[in-house]
């Protein structure tokens, strides 16, 4: 079932310095095999690891979801919106998407093969509301850590920031400072795809508090 063709929006990725180290780490993916069951990863599960920092041990959409907690309806709706909001991510999506045979404008059948998927003004409703902002930050008393990420952006980000947070003990806080822009939008749909919970945000300055 083809989406509007006026979503997702085409963009210009001339200027976009991050576009081909993305796709490059893609590419490098596919084909990979999932840690967990051995299946074999396709083009749109080889961004999905890539995004949430896994890409030295790639997982397929199910394993994903299975470790996340969440359905896989659910975790591949939830990226797909999200992807939409970043330019670069958008595009590489739309040449997986034509490399596999997909329309660049529809949602692949890889992932949805169902008619009965969700719309998508429901998907891009995820995505607004990763965004939202949270509620003000904790004391600094309350601060486990303090890391200071400069301008790291996009997959080595949220790849180190999941290290320091599995370092944490259950309930402690991370105050993280990421300068790149994208982590406005980043760093809510990460914390919201793995547990932690996001107790505040005033770009750059993040406040994580690791699960229970």
């Amino acid at each position: 079932m083809p989406v509007d063709g006026a979503w997702p929006p085409e963009v210009d990725t001339a200027d976009d310095e991050s576009l081909p180290r993305l796709e490059s780490r893609v590419a490098a993916l596919l084909g990979a095999l999932c840690v967990a069951c051995g299946q074999t990863l396709c083009g749109h599960e080889a961004l999905f690891n890539v995004a949430l920092g896994l890409a030295t041990k790639p997982r397929c959409a199910s394993c994903l979801a299975d470790g996340l907690a969440m359905t896989v309806a659910g975790l591949r709706d939830h990226l797909w919106a999200h992807f939409q909001r970043r330019a670069c991510y958008g595009e590489v999506w739309r040449r997986v998407s034509e490399r596999e045979g997909f329309s660049r404008t529809g949602l692949p059948a890889c992932l949805w093969p169902d008619a009965g998927r969700a719309g998508v003004g429901e998907l891009l409703a995820q995505a607004t509301a990763d965004s939202a902002p949270a509620s003000s930050p904790p004391t600094a008393s309350s601060v486990a850590e303090v890391w200071d990420a400069g301008g790291m952006g996009c997959g080595d980000l949220v790849l180190e920031l999941r290290l320091r947070m599995d370092k944490l003990e259950s309930g402690a806080t991370l105050k993280l400072v990421a300068r790149d822009p994208g982590a406005k939008e980043d760093l809510p749909a990460w914390c919201r795809l793995t547990g932690h919970k996001l107790l505040g945000q005033s770009h750059p300055e993040y406040w994580i508090q690791r699960k229970e």
